[in-house]
């Protein structure tokens, strides 16, 4: 198969294939890998070779040694000349992993015959067209892995590169069959008054403690922490967003678990459109954009009773009474909500303005 370059501007820009398919390649979602591979197993790495394995391709345009990413050693000739065009092709050395695998067991696509071990291999430089990287050794020996093989992959047994390290204690079934997200897909959860709210209905209210807990795919299995970065502005009417709250909170996912969790708690004093904005601080793995950014609408008018908002922990002088009224301290430390000229005489009767 011929793997041809395009030229705009003075700029090189390849394609490549990769061994399993001779093709781009494209990560997969979770879910996708569930429902394309042929088969999945589990098993235990007990041996590694590094392959080296020739390599050729072709381009087209401007050749420049600086332009080809492949940082290893290569050669370059002209094969094919049209005027000012020509045609380079490229030889270079790709060094592969070869793992001999223990196999524990098959996940998907039970085998007539199940063997015991098999010799797998990685996949072949895959990456954006013009990228020659060699694809990093991510598995050792020692190391129990979780390998996904497509239908075309299982022929010559390469293992996609999704595949991954999967502690001993985790269940493997468990750990294939557990919600995943998918690049900066991530879940999102309110919680007020004991309930959990919709996505689409938030039912929340002013000076009632909003419970925020954020979460994200860790992307391993062996407990991960990292720090995100919070912010919540608040838009009443046309004003511009004002920020009303900052926090740093840590983002932890158990072992044999893929999502991490964020928690927080936030209390909203005025009604109107908040947004929450939440920034992975993970310097493996963070980008520069938020990876969350929800819209929350608060009410103005739904208000609890001073007593019920009493009852779940919020002081006396932070109780909320509706427009006109006060809010007035009992005799015995409870709140209740009065017009200003009920205030007086209760005043004289022992209660105090909060």
């Amino acid at each position: 198969m011929r793997l041809v370059w395009v030229v705009i501007p003075l700029v090189l820009i390849g394609i490549i294939g990769i061994q399993e398919s001779d093709a781009l390649w494209f990560a997969k979602s979770p879910q996708e890998l569930l429902v394309q591979s042929h088969t999945i197993i589990v098993g235990n790495v007990t041996d590694k070779k590094i392959l080296e394995i020739p390599q050729t391709t072709e381009i087209a345009g401007e050749f420049n040694k600086e332009n080809i990413p492949y940082k290893g050693p290569f050669s370059a000739r002209v094969i094919e000349q049209f005027g000012d065009s020509k045609i380079f092709e490229i030889t270079y050395v790709s060094h592969i992993d070869e793992l001999t695998i223990n196999i524990e067991e098959y996940l998907q696509n039970f085998p007539s015959f199940e063997n015991t071990t098999m010799n797998v291999r990685a996949p072949n430089n895959p990456g954006a067209p013009g990228l020659y990287h060699e694809v990093k050794s991510k598995f050792e020996l020692g190391d129990r892995v979780l390998l996904y093989f497509t239908q075309r992959s299982i022929v010559n047994l390469t293992y996609a590169l999704e595949s991954f390290v999967i502690p001993e204690q985790c269940d493997p079934t468990d750990v294939l069959t557990q919600d995943r997200f998918w690049m900066n897909e991530s879940i999102f959860h309110v919680i007020q008054n004991g309930t959990e709210q919709s996505n689409d209905d938030y039912k929340l209210v002013t000076n009632i403690p909003i419970t925020l807990s954020i979460g994200k795919d860790a992307g391993t299995l062996f407990g991960k922490s990292f720090d995100v970065d919070i912010k919540i502005t608040k838009q009443v009417g046309n004003d511009p967003p004002e920020i009303v709250f900052t926090k740093v909170v840590k983002a932890k996912a158990e072992s044999c678990e893929w999502i991490a969790y964020a928690d927080l708690e936030f209390t909203p004093k005025d009604g109107g459109k908040y947004v929450i904005i939440g920034k992975d601080l993970d310097k493996e793995f963070s980008s520069s954009t938020a990876w969350i950014a929800k819209h929350i609408f608060v009410d103005f008018d739904k208000i609890l009773s001073p007593f019920k908002q009493y009852a779940m922990g919020i002081p006396v002088d932070e109780i909320q009474c509706r427009e006109s009224l006060i809010v007035m301290e009992k005799y015995d430390g409870s709140p209740a909500c009065v017009i200003p000229s009920t205030a007086e005489k209760l005043m004289q009767r022992g209660w105090t303005i909060a």
